[in-house]
């Protein structure tokens, strides 16, 4: 955005010409100007935002999918989870040995 006012068609003004029309059309240029900056800072502003909700909704499925498996796991037989005599037997035949 820091081009030359020249290359946007604002050029010096000429002689004879008002210099109250001159600001006016500076004017009307720098509005349109602001207008376009705050359109790309809005688009910035969108994008961050969805950024953040797309993490967000990852975040929430990785807590759900989390309470998912903690539940599946409490449901199942706490029998399941402790170690077997088949297990067993042979962890002791080892301690044994030593």
């Amino acid at each position: 955005m820091t081009r030359p006012c020249h290359l946007i068609g604002f050029d010096q003004p000429k002689e004879g010409e008002d210099p109250n029309a001159q600001l006016q059309r500076l004017r009307l240029l720098c509005g349109d100007l602001v207008a376009l900056r705050k359109g790309d800072h809005n688009a910035q502003w969108l994008r961050l935002e969805r950024e953040k909700l797309d993490l967000d909704l990852k975040k929430y499925d990785d807590e759900t999918a989390d309470r998912r498996k903690d539940a599946e796991e409490a449901k199942k037989d706490p029998r399941d989870r402790c170690v077997t005599k088949e297990t067993l037997d042979p962890i002791e035949r080892e301690l044994k040995l030593l």
